[in-house]
């Protein structure tokens, strides 16, 4: 997975913070306390990312400080504090971008490493998705170019996929299927003959089916899509122009002298190389720009409406999603729940005792249904500004809440559990009286 950096400065409720990305990166905290912001901010500058690799036109976020106005109108952050200090920093193995608020400056250095760069697939699902069943004709309505927007639009794309077949919901007894005829959301639950629309299902299901449905089609049914839009095909040709040309000036080719020539026709035009190599090459490197080759997904608080054993059972889907893929995708999670973090506690013990516990008590384990790396969990704590850790986390190098294992720290909990149980405590002596 390529490197991914980011630092925010004076932004909202944010102070101060510092993040290494890995595979999944979660964030809890109190209410108001920035993880949305960070969320939206990392999205944002990942969208960022992609139109300055495949553009590599600078000016188009200089102008007007659109890097920053767009940030606020797409990511619904109007009226947060503006703090003249405000600066945001990110890194990845193909750029760094820097914006100063204070000078309405946007930087950006490429490194070398351009030619391995592959397209991501960006998906903010927000916390308000429910909206296409609780809204009658959602898709009618008129909506700003928000996230919230851009997640019907994609739902809209993303349910065709299960006209024809159902999509199950957990261990709910429920069945999503998308009705083409009457363009409706439906959802089959055991038991009941009479099929529902999704709007009278329950705030549950209302919550999770878009975030079933979606993540299905982020980490398997969008690669296998190849249409695109208009706009996207120009981009596409100009692209395609410009590697060819870095092409032909860094090897000075030559069509005259070639003993014989390998074309390729891209985009109604013939493109000729001096070898096979050359030319396979270059269209592996033009499909990497061009071709999603995994998806980042950004998910606010999965938890939504949900009991705490579905809690767990989600964290195990999503995991299974993101590394049983072949393609290498990123989930990003804001949460309010410790069930959350107790679900990722026992998938990353799952993968740390898979070689010592017996295979058939560990096939009954409901956690373990995917390998995967413990380096590649983060787990933040947002408070007061910045990012709460303990000191044994820096041996973890990613000042996570997390022991060196990958595993979160027990005294997380038990904090977590005292004060919430401190009244309850304080009255047990009182009770007998």
């Amino acid at each position: 997975m390529a490197l991914k950096h980011l630092e925010i400065y004076n932004f909202g409720p944010i102070r101060e913070v510092k993040l290494d990305f890995t595979r999944v990166n979660v964030f809890i905290g109190p209410q108001s306390v920035g993880k949305s912001c960070i969320l939206k901010i990392a999205c944002h500058c990942a969208w960022v990312e992609k139109r300055l690799m495949v553009s590599r036109d600078v000016t188009f976020f200089k102008t007007g400080n659109y890097f920053f106005e767009q940030l606020i109108a797409f990511h619904k952050l109007q009226g947060y504090d503006t703090n003249p200090n405000l600066r945001i920093v990110y890194k990845t193995s193909f750029l760094t971008l820097e914006y100063i608020h204070s000078q309405k400056s946007f930087t950006c250095k490429f490194t070398s490493q351009g030619r391995f760069y592959k397209r991501a697939k960006l998906s903010y699902i927000p916390a308000e998705r429910n909206v296409i069943a609780t809204i009658p004709n959602w898709m009618e309505l008129s909506y700003e170019d928000t996230n919230t927007r851009s997640f019907m639009a994609d739902w809209a794309e993303s349910r065709k996929k299960f006209a024809r077949k159902q999509l199950k919901i957990l261990s709910l007894g429920a069945e999503y299927y998308y009705d083409e005829i009457n363009d409706r959301d439906m959802v089959k639950l055991d038991g009941i003959d009479k099929k529902l629309p999704m709007s009278n299902a329950s705030s549950g299901l209302q919550s999770l089916i878009p975030i079933m449905l979606y993540v299905h089609y982020l980490t398997q049914s969008v690669f296998k899509d190849k249409t695109v839009s208009v706009t996207r095909g120009r981009d596409n040709e100009k692209l395609m122009h410009r590697l060819y040309k870095e092409l032909t000036d860094k090897i000075k080719l030559d069509k005259s002298n070639f003993e014989k020539s390998y074309d390729l026709k891209l985009n109604s035009e013939f493109l000729s190389f001096s070898s096979e190599e050359e030319r396979d090459n270059f269209l592996q490197r033009y499909n990497n720009y061009t071709l999603y080759q995994h998806s980042e997904i950004y998910l606010e608080e999965p938890e939504e409406n949900l009991f705490p054993q579905t809690q767990a059972e989600v964290v195990y889907h999503l995991l299974k999603a993101v590394f049983s893929s072949s393609t290498e995708n990123i989930l990003f999670m804001t949460t309010h729940s410790p069930y959350i973090l107790y679900a990722l506690n026992n998938a990353i013990l799952s993968n740390i005792v898979r070689k010592n516990m017996p295979a058939e008590d560990f096939s009954n384990l409901k956690c373990a249904s995917t390998v995967f790396k413990t380096k590649d969990i983060s787990v933040w704590q947002i408070q007061d500004g910045g990012v709460e850790y303990y000191a044994n986390a820096k041996e973890r190098h990613n000042n996570t809440i997390q022991d060196k294992s990958g595993l979160i720290r027990q005294n997380y909990f038990d904090n977590v559990m005292k004060e919430v149980m401190t009244d309850f405590n304080n009255m047990l002596s009182y009770r007998d009286l």
